[in-house]
């Protein structure tokens, strides 16, 4: 994702971890096989069940709607499994760690 967007690891704020499974993946080990952004684990929140936030906020505020909708005007789908180089990149992905501990720094001391 990071490379189809263009966007370096170390430029990237926050990275969001939702629902049940973002709840409960230990966020080093995430990044140690290369399912997480080589970032700093401060940068990582996990939000619990967003989309049933969201749809809570969305039932009780008209604001929340329209923030919904304009948001939904902005949001641009990306379908990864149909990009170029995804196959390459997954195949590469598939080691643990991953093959490229160049990519990831911060996962070469826990491996």
């Amino acid at each position: 994702m990071t490379k189809k967007l263009k966007v370096n690891p170390w430029d990237v704020a926050k990275v969001y971890a939702a629902g049940a499974f973002g709840t409960y993946v230990d966020a080093s080990s995430a990044m140690a096989i290369g399912m997480y952004p080589d970032v700093s684990l401060d940068k990582i929140e996990f939000i619990g069940n967003a989309a049933g936030s969201g749809a809570r906020m969305c039932l009780r505020s008209v604001r929340m709607r329209d923030l919904a909708e304009k948001l939904s005007r902005d949001v641009e789908y990306v379908e990864l499994a149909a990009e170029r180089n995804f196959q390459s990149e997954f195949a590469q992905a598939m080691f643990l760690p991953h093959r490229d501990t160049a990519r990831f720094p911060n996962a070469r001391p826990i491996a």
